[in-house]
């Protein structure tokens, strides 16, 4: 475990600084230039570098993949060369530095805005291609004009074929390349037939542009993994590493990594009682069957400790209302009017457990069956899963706060 306070924390203390909790903060150089606790999860930087040039990695929702990507754009970006040290100093990278360092030019795109987005889902995956790529343009000042007027993936198959005259390759980083599946849960089945089949074409370009040479690598997060793939073409290039053990605790915080913040931050009467508090409610998420640890949500163990730190006691609300909200589990429960909805939600209230298959990935242009739910449900944050004694694979509600979730949807 590399923990960048746990290194320097005595000289902090010296000098009369105190360390702040990260809560909600998601840009990797906001965070160690304002100081605030980093846990150090840069030495998958070299697993990342070692493995496959094109990776999809899912979490659910507020288990950190923003500041992760973050992390992962300074790390590679040519510009960023000259603050390698200021941004990395005391992390294992620092001392473990790959030839990939400061070597790509960073394309990131941020597809989490479409569900903050009033526009419809069409016209705010355009707006995430575009800001993504003007920021591009202006960052690394390559003189290129971007043509609005186009869909997604014609504006990116554009921008990328006048990308030949740059000297150094594109890391193409994609934070929820998954978020559009947002109209389908509103039940907007032409939204979704109709962004679903341009987000094909878009990763479809990538895919054509990896072969070319423009693009290096690509890594993408999300929720949940979509099909992207077309009769002809498609993005079946893709290396999922959700369910690998090498990358199991890369996103999301390990109970050593819980503990080691509460040390830091709680009195220490009340450490125990605040790591069994966050035990019960933040924590066991398991993603892969291989291994036995299991995670916690790293946005709401920030939210506890932040509130602690501010009032030097345990807090009465564990977590902020509007995170309690239910009406995402239950349109995924009820996904397209499926006939499991009222079997599901009984076995689970019934046991906090229900036997199902995991899919790999979804055709959601296609009706739902039983384990499509199940497994988006998984995905999603609102179930995990677990093995019994011979092997048997079912899934489980986490933590009290997901029990709360789905007798609210009675």
């Amino acid at each position: 475990m590399f923990l960048r306070f746990a290194l320097n924390i005595y000289i902090m203390s010296l000098e009369g600084l105190m360390k702040k909790i990260p809560y909600e903060i998601s840009d990797y150089k906001d965070l160690i230039l304002g100081n605030y606790y980093y846990i150090d999860k840069t030495k998958y930087l070299e697993k990342l570098d070692d493995d496959n040039d094109t990776l999809i990695y899912l979490r659910p929702g507020k288990f950190g993949k923003s500041l992760f990507t973050s992390m992962m754009f300074y790390y590679y970006d040519l510009n960023s060369k000259d603050s390698f040290e200021s941004l990395f100093k005391d992390t294992y990278i620092y001392n473990n530095p790959t030839p990939s360092k400061n070597n790509y030019y960073v394309l990131k795109l941020d597809f989490s805005k479409i569900k903050e987005s009033s526009k419809n889902v069409y016209d705010s995956f355009n707006d995430c291609v575009v800001a993504g790529i003007r920021f591009f343009c202006e960052y690394y000042d390559f003189d290129y004009q971007v043509d609005e007027t186009k869909n997604a993936n014609m504006i990116l198959l554009f921008f990328l074929s006048d990308c030949f005259k740059l000297e150094n390759k594109i890391y193409i980083i994609i934070d929820d390349y998954d978020a559009y599946i947002k109209s389908l849960l509103e039940e907007d089945e032409q939204s979704f037939e109709s962004i679903s089949s341009m987000a094909k074409a878009f990763y479809a370009v990538i895919k054509e542009y990896i072969g070319l040479g423009v693009i290096g690598r690509f890594f993408a997060t999300g929720n949940c993994r979509l099909d992207l793939t077309t009769m002809t073409s498609g993005f079946n290039i893709a290396w999922e590493l959700t369910a690998d053990p090498r990358y199991h605790d890369m996103i999301g915080l390990t109970s050593d990594e819980v503990q080691t913040l509460i040390k830091e931050v709680v009195f220490e009467k009340d450490q125990e009682k605040v790591y069994q508090l966050m035990l019960e409610n933040y924590g066991g998420y398991l993603f892969s069957k291989r291994v036995e640890e299991k995670l916690f949500n790293a946005d709401l163990v920030m939210y506890l400790l932040i509130n602690y730190e501010k009032f030097k006691e345990i807090p009465k609300e564990i977590i902020e209302k509007n995170r309690t909200n239910c009406d995402e589990a239950k349109k995924i429960i009820e996904l397209k009017h499926n006939p499991y909805s009222k079997e599901l939600l009984e076995k689970i209230l019934l046991n906090d457990q229900v036997s199902g298959t995991l899919k790999s990935f979804f055709i959601l242009e296609l009706d739902c069956d039983r384990n499509d739910i199940l497994s988006l449900l998984y995905y999603f944050g609102y179930l995990t899963i677990e093995t019994d004694e011979y092997g048997d694979y079912y899934f489980k509600i986490p933590n009290r706060i997901m029990k709360e979730i789905f007798e609210n949807i009675k």
